[in-house]
């Protein structure tokens, strides 16, 4: 069943590990400079998912004296959507650098697209990178040592309704190691701030995102 993504839900996220990990801005003539083997991969998967987007709720009329009513910020922009993905779910290309596991996510409907993983195995030599569908956002180099302090691990939300992850496995010609696990994405109905979307706002900033208050309306 589809369920709105707002701030008690996101009780669900309370666990989940900080990390170093940056967003960035990328475009589709730079991104191959980023991403090792992106130039090698000529197939990819994609799993499409229907989406019907909720109606947000009006703004509250802010009342003098009571700060819930003058509060700007987005407190639900999504749904979540149940799904079932792992990496039999994607496909598998042998690089010059090492094996690359790839999968794109579409939800046409949606406004943007959020992660969540209740398995999260990565091999000692892998690097997870995720963007958009348009090349304007990646979130880069994510591995596994990078969240030592939860078996759930959460990428948030990217502008746009298609996204795409990869694995890269540097120097591993042979079997593939890395295992994740994909539960649930995170459906975007409410427009988000995104890298570089408002005036003022930091070229890059944490991918990982367990308060719904830290996401604010775009216009």
């Amino acid at each position: 069943m589809k369920k709105t993504f707002f701030s008690t839900l996101f009780l669900a996220f309370a666990i989940c590990s900080y990390s170093q990990i940056l967003r960035i801005g990328t475009s589709s003539s730079g991104i191959a400079a980023q991403i090792p083997g992106y130039s090698e991969v000529s197939t990819i998967t994609t799993k499409s998912y229907s989406y019907t987007p909720s109606v947000p709720a009006p703004y509250p009329t802010p009342i003098d004296g009571d700060s819930t009513t003058e509060d700007d910020r987005i407190f639900d922009y999504g749904n979540y959507i149940p799904v079932s993905l792992s990496i039999a779910d994607g496909n598998l290309t042998t690089t010059s650098i090492g094996k690359v596991w790839s999968l794109r996510i579409s939800i046409p409907n949606a406004l943007s697209i959020g992660l969540s993983f209740n398995q999260f195995n990565l091999s000692p030599s892998a690097e997870m990178y995720v963007f958009n569908d348009a090349r304007t956002v990646l979130d880069s180099s994510i591995k596994k040592a990078d969240f030592t302090n939860s078996a759930i691990v959460n990428i948030s939300s990217i502008n746009g309704n298609g996204i795409i992850i990869f694995i890269v496995e540097k120097n591993n010609f042979s079997t593939f190691l890395s295992t994740i696990s994909i539960p649930k994405l995170i459906a975007g109905y409410q427009d988000i701030y995104e890298v570089g979307a408002a005036p003022g706002s930091p070229l890059a900033r944490p991918s990982i995102n367990c308060d719904p208050h830290d996401s604010v309306p775009a216009g």
